[in-house]
């Protein structure tokens, strides 16, 4: 149901909440063998996307955020630049939440 409101143009977050240790990036990553979460919905977006690729276009933007510490960190952006950027989370007028930075 995530993956195809996805498609039908809403916005769709998968989100894991926990203390160190409690099993989260195993949820969400998995290991070989095992994908969590996260590859799992990436794989089935892009397997609906081909579905439908001669019905209508489809972009995919997508954020992949930790918030440790306060600090909110880019997973997709790579460890060479964590200090030079600081992200903070923002709401337009519109009431959406974007990360801003």
């Amino acid at each position: 149901v995530l993956i195809q409101s996805a498609l039908d143009g809403y916005n769709a977050t998968i989100m894991a909440y926990g203390q160190t240790g409690s099993g989260k990036t195993y949820t969400m990553i998995g290991e070989q063998g095992t994908p969590g979460i996260a590859p799992r919905a990436f794989k089935r977006l892009f397997e609906l996307a081909e579905e439908g690729r001669s019905r209508q276009e489809v972009q995919v933007h997508c954020y992949m955020l930790e918030l440790y510490n306060d600090r909110l960190i880019d997973l997709l952006r790579g460890t060479s630049n964590l200090e030079a950027e600081k992200l903070e989370i923002k709401r337009d007028k519109r009431g959406s939440v974007h990360v801003q930075g």
